[in-house]
């Protein structure tokens, strides 16, 4: 009778073990696919962080997307009543007669 109880015991004991063991494993594998998932999702908060800020320098544009056009005639930079025509990242300057130059500013005699 005592050697049945052993054996009885002893499968118990196994058996509880080998169910401990699978616990420790299935939340070993939930850890980590926690640790996977939000450690994924910090990466994609970062590098989007990353990646949304721009350097607008040189383009003519402006904003943190660089999607507004910079207008160069806002500083009027025409002289002597020449018309401004705003242009990417540059600007043309309309001379009325007798001036020229990007910023209309040098006078030609119209008498030789």
């Amino acid at each position: 009778m005592e050697q049945n109880v052993k054996i009885i015991l002893t499968i118990v004991f196994q058996v509880h073990v080998k169910m401990m063991v699978n616990v420790l494993i299935g939340l070993i594998v939930i850890f980590s696919f926690l640790e996977f998932f939000f450690k994924k999702k910090q990466y994609q908060i970062l590098k989007i962080q990353i990646d949304y800020s721009c350097n607008c320098t040189g383009t003519g544009f402006e904003g943190s997307k660089c999607d507004i056009e910079i207008n160069e005639c806002l500083s009027n930079p025409c002289r002597n009543y020449g018309e401004c025509v705003d242009l990417t990242n540059n600007y043309l300057c309309n001379c009325k007669n007798g001036f020229s130059g990007s910023v209309s500013f040098f006078f030609f005699s119209l008498f030789f």
